[in-house]
């Protein structure tokens, strides 16, 4: 089983409508959210431990949860209003965003929010994204992540958001003690690039093994995946998505559900297990989450694959 904490919000995503005029249409998004439903749609166990609000858009996430087989009962609710995060494409055809976060219910997260006991069958705890570069849901996460990671592998995607964060110094700083007890990174090569400026990507994924990371996965959109461990690297293409490119929201969430649930369902998530993954099986695990990431690119916002739809 894996559980993801962290932020769900509604993502505006741009529409075109017949006359020519633009608006934004609202769809459930939030990086460990997403990463849920896509474990949610493979029916893969999976928990969300969250702080949600009782508005109407509170309602239709805690809706969509368990519509997509997540298991909505850890999530404490509360009325302040919820996120929401304005999406539109890049020239370079990257997710831009404008957040409305302010006194949120997600951002606002406190320990008495969360549970003291998780489930026994619990194997991995997934976090990162904008719940940990904001406060005060950054610290508390952090120390609830940090007291379980003995026990379940920790999943991390630091998802940077830069517009979020007040100090940069401060925040490498919790992404490098975030890293330094995960068994899993999944970091983008965007992210690196800020977390570690004029430094190869090869450096990059060298310095983050070195604090002790069993397995490093970088993906770098249109340029595929690169995963890292002590037996050494693995890359894999970029999928090509159904009928083209839709928008990129979700993307990597989708990749990471995806990831996290075939390395459960085969028996590898322990620490000791990634560290010493052969490189067929990492390619086996790379390609599974590079399809569901293409499948999701086909569509607009971030709608990961079924089950039905990828073979596992």
């Amino acid at each position: 089983m894996i559980a993801t904490i962290g932020e769900a919000l509604i993502d505006f995503i741009p529409v075109d409508m017949p006359d020519g005029s633009r608006v934004f249409a609202p769809r459930p998004g939030g990086s460990p959210y997403n990463t849920a439903i896509a474990c949610g749609r493979l029916k893969q166990p999976v928990l969300f431990l969250a702080r949600l609000s009782t508005d109407f858009f509170g309602t239709d996430l805690i809706a969509n949860l368990k519509k997509n087989n997540v298991d909505s009962s850890y999530v404490h609710l509360a009325s302040d209003p919820t996120t929401l995060a304005f999406v539109r494409t890049s020239p370079s055809g990257d997710a831009e965003y404008a957040f409305f976060a302010n006194d949120s219910a997600d951002r606002l997260i406190r320990r008495p929010d969360l549970p003291a006991d998780l489930p026994r069958e619990l194997t991995c705890i997934q976090c990162g994204s904008i719940s940990t570069q904001m406060e005060p849901c950054g610290t508390t996460i952090e120390e609830y992540v940090f007291e379980r990671a003995e026990k379940v592998v920790v999943a991390y995607d630091p998802n940077i958001r830069v517009s979020l964060i007040s100090d940069d110094d401060a925040h490498r700083k919790r992404v490098l003690r975030f890293m330094s007890i995960s068994g899993l990174v999944k970091v983008s090569d965007v992210d690196l690039e800020w977390l570690f400026p004029g430094t190869s990507r090869e450096s990059a994924m060298e310095e983050i093994a070195a604090l002790g990371v069993p397995i490093v996965v970088v993906t770098a959109g249109a340029d595929g995946a690169t995963a890292r461990n002590r037996n050494g690297s693995v890359h894999v293409p970029a999928e090509r998505p159904p009928g083209g490119i839709n928008d990129t929201v979700g993307a990597g969430d989708s990749f990471h559900g995806a990831l996290l649930t075939w390395l459960d369902r085969n028996g590898y998530m322990s620490k000791e297990s990634l560290a010493t993954l052969d490189a067929e099986t990492i390619e086996r695990s790379l390609r599974f989450a590079a399809k569901a990431a293409a499948i999701t690119c086909s569509r607009a916002g971030a709608e990961p694959p079924t089950d039905n739809e990828i073979d596992l």
